[in-house]
């Protein structure tokens, strides 16, 4: 949920050294808030108090935070804090180096990777274009033809023969004549 921080309540806390907050704010600023803070349903903070004055330091107006449903006396909002903090484990420097060493290889792949990635787009680029061709084709042979008379002969209802004729006769003197009897035949 979405709190605006004007509305949190920073009440006496166990934490009284915040630290360095340069690294936390460049983080919000790339990569935004990845944990929320934990509010109580007064708007109390109980756990998050670095990430919201980071968010502070830089300029933010509202933050993410979980707002808890029931109130929460003083132990256990106590408790929160003492877990929330206490329950981190840093990384080993074996962990952290693994972790940086992947990053690396991501942010710089090898020339066989490099190549591989081409080879992929290309791919997905002569796929997209032959989709977008058929798809303009199958398109273009399921809508009738602009302006042709063809048009109204799929549209009209089919017509009798002596209807048709009807319109030729008026039309040429020579088809008057031959489609209807003269005065001496009958």
């Amino acid at each position: 949920m979405l709190v605006k921080i004007s509305d949190i309540k920073v009440k006496k806390r166990v934490r009284q050294d915040l630290g360095d907050l340069e690294g936390l704010k460049n983080s919000l600023r790339m990569y935004g808030l990845l944990n929320p803070i934990t509010l109580s349903s007064k708007y109390e903070l109980i756990a998050g108090e670095r990430r919201l004055e980071a968010a502070k330091a830089i300029g933010w107006e509202s933050i993410n935070a979980v707002v808890l449903g029931k109130d929460i006396d003083a132990i256990g909002k106590l408790e929160m804090e003492l877990e929330e903090n206490n329950q981190r484990k840093e990384f080993t420097e074996e962990e952290l180096l693994e972790g940086y060493h992947r990053l690396e290889k991501l942010r710089n792949p090898g020339i066989l990777m490099r190549i591989w990635a081409f080879i992929c787009r290309v791919a997905k680029a002569v796929a997209k274009f032959f989709k977008s061709l058929f798809t303009a084709k199958k398109k273009k042979q399921a809508l009738p033809p602009k302006n042709s008379g063809v048009k109204a002969a799929k549209v009209m209802a089919p017509q009798s023969a002596q209807s048709l004729q009807a319109p030729l006769s008026a039309q040429s003197p020579a088809a008057s004549q031959t489609s209807q009897p003269s005065p001496d035949q009958q």
